[in-house]
């Protein structure tokens, strides 16, 4: 119905609070095929419905309508009971793009629960959101640049390392290696350090081989000053 008239708009969001569940799900899915901003607010709030469909329905819905202001409710849809809602919430968020790395960033940051977060990264994980992220360390000096590299320092810090490593191997551009470095030589698992040592050897690019060595050597030293202090202690 993508040129409803007010009157079917309103009826579609009364069928959202329908006693029915069916009901809600079959008005979730047209609210997104309606194209209405209004209904984002009502939408949102279905993300919460105890029908597990239902939700599902709200976040694809929401995900159609690309709208800011669902993005925190979307954000919380990433550790839904159903990975059929975490998995709709992550491709939501991935089709809002950059506008939604704030919140995704801020929730990375600042939830105490870890397991919630590592969820959270499993899901990005299943879309091409955290490539796309990686792609725009090519313009760092940018908002969304900038925006992209903490959130891929929050994505490592909480288990996303694989996709990052495969990334510094083999991006094409070395501006985008060299930031993937600085990014992952916050980490400090033999895998990481492994890579970090390839990439030293054999990347075409001597910028990108120094800023390895340059984090191999730090940590080195501090590995060194940790048993030297353990020894004194």
């Amino acid at each position: 119905v993508p040129d409803a008239h007010p009157p079917v708009r309103a009826a579609l969001l009364g069928a959202l609070r329908d006693g029915d569940a069916e009901v809600r799900a079959r008005a979730a899915q047209a609210l997104g095929k309606v194209g209405d901003v209004g209904a984002v607010v009502p939408l949102a709030g279905a993300l919460s419905d105890t029908a597990w469909f239902v939700r599902l329905h709200a976040a694809r819905a929401l995900g159609i309508l690309r709208h800011a202001s669902a993005i925190r409710s979307l954000v919380a849809a990433l550790t839904d009971e159903s990975w059929q809602v975490r998995a709709t919430a992550a491709e939501a968020l991935r089709r809002l793009g950059a506008q939604a790395v704030p919140a995704l960033t801020d929730c990375l940051l600042t939830s105490g629960d870890r397991y919630a977060k590592e969820q959270i990264v499993e899901e990005l994980q299943r879309t091409t959101f955290i490539q796309e992220q990686i792609n725009l360390l090519d313009e760092a000096q940018t908002e969304a640049g900038f925006a992209a590299r903490r959130l891929l320092r929050e994505v490592a810090r909480h288990g996303a390392t694989r996709i990052l490593l495969d990334a510094l191997r083999r991006h094409p551009k070395a501006t985008v290696r060299r930031r993937l470095v600085d990014i992952l030589g916050r980490e400090q698992s033999p895998r990481v350090i492994a890579a970090l040592h390839d990439v030293m050897t054999a990347d075409q690019d001597a910028g990108v081989r120094e800023a390895a060595s340059g984090v191999l050597t730090a940590d080195s030293g501090r590995r060194t000053r940790d048993v030297v202090g353990g020894r004194a202690a």
